[in-house]
Formats: C-alpha cells, structure tokens, sequence
C-alpha cells in the first residue's frame, strides 16, 4: 500500500513517566505514518546544534499545515497518534513542545520523541483508555506542571483568579464519540471535572491585555479561556514576536491551517466574542 494511506503500527516499550524515579516500563501502541516519523527527524536535523531552542522556533516549522478536527480519534481503542502532516489546535501545541523537549535531552531520537508526546499528552505520562488524555487544556496544564515540563506565567503578567464549574464533556456525553460508544467512560470525566472544578487557576482578561501585551514574550503557549458554560478553555496557541509586537502562531479552524496571526494577540482576542483571557504557560527544558 502507498505510504501516505498506510498507518504503521508499532510497540514501543515507553516509561510510564520521565522521571527517573519510575522504571517499570509500560508496551503502548504508536499509530503515525512513515512521512510522521521522516519529519520528526527532518526536524531534528536542523536543531541540533545546542540544547535550548524557545517553542515558537518550532511553531514555524509548520506554517500553512492544514487544520484537521478530531486528529486522535483514529479508532475505538486509545492509541498514541502522532501526526504532523496536519493538526488541531492542541496536538500543534503538544507536537511543537515535544519536539522543544526532545531536543533539550539531546537524545534525538523519534522513540524519544513519541515518549515525550505521550508524556503531556496523558495524565501522567499513563496511556490506559480515552478517559486517560488530558481532556481540559486546565487539567493539561496542571498535570505538565507536576511532571516538571511547563511553569504558568500568568501571575508574572498581571492574572487574577480563574475559577469555574467544569461539566462540559459529562453533560455533552453524545458529542464525543467514545463516551457516546461507552457511557461507563462518563464517570471517570466526571470525577477529572469535579477535581477541576475546585482548582482555583490564573487568566488575564481580555480586555487588559492590550496594556500589557508588547511585555508578553515569545515562545509562551498561551490557552484561550471562554465564556462558554462548564467548559474552561477553547483554543490554545504559541507567543511569537513580530516587529517587536506579540503575535500568536496556532492551527485555525477558520484558516484551515498553521498561521501566524496577522492581529497581535491582544486584537486577536478582542475579536473573538466567546473568548474571555487568556492563560500564559512556559515550556521548561527536561533535566
């Protein structure tokens, strides 16, 4: 069969966790294609020179990528995806910081960089079942700062608390396709929510943002809070600087691909009517 049409599966004997506290090794399945895997180290090859690169170095790596919707749901069964001929807006996010982080250990390799992926992508660093993934970009959020692999920066710019019910996936079970497929699935959502709902988190504003915005650096991820009921966060991106402004780099639905936005941030915002703040992460280099 044509490779671009063939997903290969492969085992991979990953850590459960980076840490190396935890050796005990766990057999997941990582379905991508043979171009996925070419790319990664394509991508390698040209930043290998030193150890630190900031994320948004990555993030242009794939300008004009088209957008697809629903990327990881490739099958009934939870299986590691790695795609990076097209993306939504969280797996460009967790693509690009994998890739920052893999080269931070020196070890360019695709098994270590598909570890990495499975790393922030699963609480925990633990691929059992759908409930697994890190479903709310909040929760997300949290788990990459327990693992060590991101700091939140909102505080150092300003943020004020963030706090709200998060209910969105359990009370719209049909709108997802495994927990339609599977209601038992719904309690262990339920549970991941109600944690959330009791975490009190940071988010500037959309309208302070402009008064801070040139202050805000690049290569930051930066997760888009919503007015939206029970749900906390509905777009995410990455801080880049053009002509000294701050810009944001993202897969868009509405582009249909990796842009780099042609408002800054701040007026990137103000023209979403559903987007409330934003919350400011910083990828950390793993030691």
């Amino acid at each position: 069969m044509h490779q671009t049409l063939l997903y290969i599966l492969l085992i991979f004997a990953f850590s459960s966790c980076s840490s190396a506290k935890n050796t005990e090794k766990q057999t997941h399945t990582a379905v991508f294609e043979e171009a996925d895997s070419l790319r990664v180290v394509e991508v390698f090859s040209r930043f290998s020179e030193q150890k630190s690169y900031p994320i948004d170095s990555f993030a242009h790596e794939f300008i004009n990528t088209p957008y697809a919707a629903h990327t990881l749901e490739t099958g009934q069964d939870e299986n590691l995806v790695i795609n990076l001929h097209e993306f939504d807006c969280t797996t460009f996010v967790e693509t690009c910081m994998a890739l920052q982080q893999t080269i931070s250990t020196s070890n360019f390799t695709f098994d270590t960089y598909a570890r990495q992926l499975k790393n922030i992508r699963y609480r925990n660093g633990e691929l059992s079942d759908y409930t697994s993934r890190l479903h709310y970009f909040t929760e997300w959020i949290a788990n990459n700062i327990e693992q060590g692999f991101v700091e939140d920066v909102t505080q150092k710019y300003g943020g004020i608390p963030y706090q709200k019910e998060i209910n969105f996936m359990s009370t719209h079970p049909d709108a997802y396709r495994q927990l339609k497929a599977d209601t038992a699935l719904v309690k262990s959502i339920v549970e991941a929510e109600e944690h959330l709902s009791n975490q009190t988190f940071y988010f500037i504003p959309k309208n302070e943002i402009a008064s801070i915005e040139n202050e805000i650096e690049g290569g930051l991820i930066v997760a888009f809070t919503t007015s939206i009921d029970g749900l906390d966060v509905v777009h995410n991106g990455i801080t880049t600087k053009k002509e000294g402004k701050t810009h944001l780099i993202h897969a868009s639905s509405d582009a249909g691909r990796v842009v780099v936005s042609e408002n800054t941030l701040s007026e990137y915002i103000m023209q979403n009517r559903i987007q409330s703040g934003i919350i400011l992460v910083k990828p950390l280099e793993i030691k």
